[in-house]
């Protein structure tokens, strides 16, 4: 973690009081520059030497040990924490000792930056900063741990610098400030969530919430002017409000975010480059009549756009700022790779400067076609094509597959070889201490999980489709204390067939455990959940189901891979703040299954702190103990029990 250091100011008023009094005694009215230069040097000397020092001291006080430093003629103060846990508040005022006194000084500026390196005792979990302070810099390696940083009241300055792997959630600004410093940032911190700006603000910096992809929402005062570059880039912004104030958008500012509809403000005059690319989740924009420019690739890849305004202000559209793609009825077509009727919508430039030949576009079924033809690969193709703006496409079109590719299928030999060395296994170690070794057995033999050797032992979540086809498998570790994955410092997860190195390998996922879905189970309602480790936790509790996964939010909701679940009755459990989300699905499950339905008991019986922490089914499954559970505890507080279990013989009856 980063320590708090305030940096002491000199107080020089107490200095400016005592030079009159010294030029009533001296009686000089005419006094060389020189001489008076030397007398300002000799007051300021003998008033320094005078004055009592508070040498560094090294105090402890609640969780906080820190050295601090001052004078008795000082208004502010030095901090440097040395040892900080959990919560700390930074005080305006402090009482420390100064001599045989305690006198109040005020603490003025603060910076979280330890520059004790011998620490091992840093561990801040929340910051806050009690009004009065004037300046705020909060960086270093010491960080790691801080989830809140809160300002309860006005401060002049901030200087805030969060990226990586912090696990930051929560912010609050200072109300007052209306710049952030140049170097303020939030970038990729992925955890962080909610965000109060200050009332007072003018600028959102560059780069500040890039990649801050758990950042759903967020309200800008309306006293913002300016939208720096890549200030949103890839977060998860679903909706934003944009300030009547705001004047400025840069390059880049909303890139690959996941915003469904904008609307401009009519102080802007420019939609500068990238602006809106890759927002895949764009259904409309509303632009106004001030209007004048609209960069190039503003609305790039654009894929669902169907509602945009052209306003009669615009004066200039740059090459290839739009590369629509417009999905309504009547405008899909036949896929020029697969064939498929209806699931290929092509670019089109709004304005109408550039035709596009019918194979620019994209193909719906991503997953098992995965056609992609787009603007700017055509224009890579076709340089001359962009070289005026009265060109109409005369060029041949793009060569392009007819056949979908094959799955490729990996030999169940290798499944079988993997299923054994769980004793190494972290997952299995973990789910043993909660439902048992032989329960653990019966449910990783169940779904085919095995072990790999990669970090030292790793999970395999086999995919065998519903013909007992390997698909792929992939590899993740686990921490076998929490049975959580291990994600710092980077995420522990591979797949199989790239670790074979198999050369043209073409992967079409499958549920996981959809090789379940045999005959003798048409009567259980399929239930689907997102994580592996979900289902096999569920089926411990709910056997009645057949359990699957996903492996994702959006997972294996493509056409093809959903149609094993044809005619089959289908439950959706999605994690807490997904079911929105998996709603969406339903259009598409609800032409191939007999019935459908999105379950919303985690959402109706979640607290808040749980629907923050997005916790799915198995995290409330594990909340009630069941008398496996309750014998596994007890084997852990007393081991010389399993012994003698393992000695008689005995087995757990539960009672009906």
């Amino acid at each position: 973690m980063k320590n708090f250091t305030s940096v002491l100011r000199s107080h020089s008023g107490a200095v400016q009081a005592r030079i009159p009094s010294l030029r009533s005694v001296t009686n000089q009215k005419s006094t060389p520059p020189f001489c008076k230069v030397c007398r300002w040097l000799m007051v300021l000397l003998v008033l320094t030497i005078s004055m009592p020092v508070l040498a560094e001291v090294t105090l402890t006080s609640n969780n906080c040990q820190y050295e601090i430093q001052g004078t008795e003629g000082s208004r502010y103060l030095k901090i440097v924490f040395i040892k900080v846990n959990g919560v700390v508040r930074v005080p305006y005022n402090m009482t420390v000792p100064i001599g045989d006194k305690k006198v109040s000084l005020s603490v003025k500026e603060v910076v979280a930056k330890s520059t004790n390196y011998d620490a091992i005792d840093y561990k801040v979990t929340k910051y806050i900063f009690e009004p009065g302070i004037k300046k705020v810099e909060i960086k270093g390696r010491y960080n790691s741990y801080v989830k809140s940083v809160i300002f309860e009241g006005d401060n002049t300055q901030v200087d805030i610098y969060f990226n990586g792997n912090y696990p930051l959630e929560e912010v609050k600004l200072p109300a007052n400030i209306t710049q952030l410093e140049k170097y303020s940032s939030f970038a990729n911190c992925k955890t962080l969530k909610s965000v109060i700006l200050p009332e007072k603000l003018e600028e959102i910096p560059a780069s500040l919430f890039e990649g801050c992809s758990a950042l759903t929402t967020l309200v800008i005062p309306n006293t913002v002017t300016k939208i720096g570059k890549n200030a949103f880039k890839e977060s998860g912004l679903t909706q934003i409000t944009l300030p009547e104030s705001l004047t400025t958008i840069e390059a880049s500012a909303f890139y690959k975010t996941k915003l469904e509809t904008i609307t401009i403000p009519e102080k802007v005059t420019a939609i500068p480059s990238g602006c809106f690319s890759l927002c895949e989740n764009l259904r409309e924009v509303i632009l106004p009549n001030t209007l004048t420019t609209i960069s190039q690739n503003a609305f790039e890849d654009c894929p669902i756009l169907e509602s945009i305004n052209i306003p009669s202000s615009l004066e200039n559209i740059e090459k290839r700022a739009f590369h629509l793609q417009k999905y309504k009825v009547g405008n899909r077509y036949a896929c020029p790779q697969c064939g498929r009727k209806r699931c290929f919508a092509r670019y089109i430039n709004e304005q109408g400067h550039i035709t596009f030949p019918d194979n620019v576009g994209r193909c719906d079924h991503e997953q098992c076609c995965g056609y992609h033809y787009s603007p700017s690969d055509y224009f890579k193709d076709y340089p001359d094509a962009n070289s005026n703006d009265d060109w109409r496409y005369k060029t041949p079109i793009k060569e392009c597959r007819k056949k979908k590719p094959l799955p490729t299928f990996i030999d169940s030999k290798l499944v079988e070889q993997t299923l054994h060395g769980y004793s190494v296994n972290p997952l299995y170690r973990y789910i043993s201490t909660v439902f048992g070794k032989e329960e653990t057995e019966r449910l990783f033999a169940l779904y085919k999980v095995g072990t790999s050797k990669k970090w030292g032992g790793s999970t395999i979540f086999w995919q065998i489709d519903v013909n007992g086809n390997v698909r792929t498998g992939k590899i993740m570790k686990y921490d076998d204390k929490t049975g959580h994955r291990i994600k710092n410092p980077h995420s522990l997860m591979t797949w199989v067939h790239p670790e074979l190195k198999l050369p043209d390998f073409t992967l079409r996922q499958c549920f996981f455990g959809e090789h379940l879905l045999t005959d003798k189970t048409t009567t259980k309602t399929v239930a689907i959940v997102e994580s592996k480790k979900t289902a096999i936790i569920a089926t411990h509790f709910m056997s009645d189901f057949v359990w699957l996964a996903t492996g994702g939010m959006n997972g294996c909701f493509n056409k093809d891979a959903v149609e094993v679940l044809s005619g089959r009755e289908v439950v959706l459990v999605p994690d807490l703040g997904a079911t929105d989300k998996w709603k969406s699905k339903l259009p598409l499950l609800q032409s191939i299954c007999k019935q459908v339905l999105v379950s919303n008991i985690l959402e109706d019986n979640a607290t808040n702190e749980q629907k923050t922490n997005g916790l799915d089914i198995a995290d409330f499954l594990l909340m009630t103990e069941t008398p496996q559970m309750a014998l596994q505890r007890l084997i852990k507080q007393h081991p010389p029990l399993q012994h003698l279990i393992d000695s008689l013989g005995l087995v757990l009856v539960e009672e009906p």
